[in-house]
């Protein structure tokens, strides 16, 4: 993932799922920071990228199309 220390990553995805794991794994070995978030809707999702300030997140398709379709703050770069 080319994962650096100074990373942070938005863990939305379930560690039951094998890139959810991937995604904590390589966050560990690769000394950065990771930010589990159990959320109930994209907008969740989006309050935690606004607080956050992740440098990375992964998703699926089906949460992509919520988050796009959220309403962001409008100081969220």
């Amino acid at each position: 993932l080319k994962l650096t220390p100074a990373d942070r990553v938005l863990g939305v995805l379930p560690l039951s799922f094998d890139y959810g794991q991937n995604q904590l794994f390589s966050t560990w070995a690769a000394g950065a920071s990771y930010a589990p978030l159990d959320y109930l809707t994209a907008k969740d999702v989006v309050k935690a990228i606004d607080r956050l300030a992740p440098t990375t997140v992964a998703g699926v398709p089906p949460l992509w199309v919520q988050v796009l379709e959220a309403e962001w703050p409008q100081d969220t770069a």
